[in-house]
């Protein structure tokens, strides 16, 4: 990446992940929303960032230049709304179009059973045709 376009991903950064801070901010202040005690909205969108920065779309282009700014903003807006962490495999970007999405996993999917459902306790296990089970 040349300097000219590391200076440009900086300013981008800056632009959309200040944005969406100060709208969590906003939605804070007034009661909105609730972050989870044990959550950084600003450690996560930096390190959604980082990861947007090597994020591509079906047609290998990435995400940063082929969706609109507005549907990355919503994306970033949704993962810290729910709490969740790309860097810990909670959730992913994807993109459909020109529209990125925010899509948790099944790490992330656990983390929201427990924080906001009441799971206290996950057992899984694997159930084949014929395996008998209650």
């Amino acid at each position: 990446m040349s300097n000219q376009n590391q200076s440009v991903a900086v300013v981008e950064e800056k632009n959309i992940t200040t944005q969406v801070l100060n709208k969590i901010n906003a939605f804070q202040s007034s009661g909105e929303i609730r972050i989870p005690k044990d959550y950084s909205p600003e450690n996560a969108l930096k390190s959604a960032w980082l990861i947007l920065q090597d994020t591509k779309d079906r047609n290998n282009n990435p995400v940063l230049q082929s969706c609109t700014k507005e549907s990355i903003a919503n994306s970033l807006l949704k993962m810290v709304v729910w709490g969740l962490s790309p860097l810990k495999k909670q959730g992913d970007f994807i993109a459909y179009g020109q529209n990125l999405e925010f899509s948790p996993e099944y790490t992330g999917n656990l983390v929201l059973a427990k924080r906001y459902g009441g799971l206290i306790n996950h057992s899984q296990k694997a159930i084949f045709k014929g395996d008998e089970f209650e």
